[in-house]
């Protein structure tokens, strides 16, 4: 009975690989035109794509991410997993929005970076304030690093193995896929476990999920 924080029933999944295609403009018509197909299927409600699906074990690699008006020092000490996901990803696994908005066609549109974070993220770095309209870098967090503006909020979403503990997630959408997701090339989380924080990210998705 745990609360994984999106709908349970109807909703598939299948995998891509995507590494024959080098340019981000070529996977990004790819997986349009997968998507597509996908929703005119009768039955199928909506459909999405992320790097990585949820509950995989032991595969959430992390990066580490700096939020405006904070010291540098404080990069070192905090990490975040990182989702490529497209626009439709959270309302087709039924995330729930706690404030703000999803993300629209326009976002991809604007030279604007935007994010939607998880109530975990939100609560350890804006504690009794909103983070909406917040920004924060990842990866890159220098001069050639992009800022994210925090336009929503959802309720907490499981992202990995059941054996583990949840962690704080945030969602990116860019207008292109200017910066792809740092981690170790172990694949493995960097930074101590109790300063771990999450990052999805709109970009080149592999795993597609299917509401019908």
């Amino acid at each position: 009975n745990t609360d994984l924080g999106v709908r349970r029933e109807k909703l598939l999944t299948f995998e891509t690989p995507l590494f024959r295609y080098k340019e981000f403009d070529r996977r990004d018509a790819f997986l349009r035109a997968v998507l597509e197909k996908i929703r005119a299927i009768p039955g199928v409600i909506d459909a999405g794509a992320t790097s990585r699906l949820l509950l995989t074990p032991n595969e959430a690699a992390a990066t580490f991410y700096w939020i405006s008006g904070q010291p540098r020092e404080r990069i070192r000490d905090q990490v975040a997993i990182i989702r490529l996901v497209t626009r439709d990803y959270l309302p087709t696994i039924g995330a729930r929005l706690r404030e703000g908005r999803f993300f629209e066609t326009l976002d991809r549109h604007s030279d604007a970076q935007v994010a939607i974070v998880n109530e975990t993220f939100a609560n350890r770095n804006f504690p009794g304030r909103s983070a909406i309209g917040a920004q924060f870098k990842f990866g890159r967090t220098g001069d050639k690093g992009y800022w994210y503006r925090i336009v929503g909020v959802v309720k907490e979403i499981h992202e990995v193995g059941m054996e583990e503990v949840s962690r704080t997630a945030s969602r990116l959408q860019p207008a292109r896929a200017r910066q792809r997701p740092a981690y170790d090339s172990s694949g493995r989380d960097r930074g101590s476990d109790r300063s771990r924080a999450g990052v999805d990210c709109v970009g080149s998705p592999a795993s597609h999920l299917v509401h019908r």
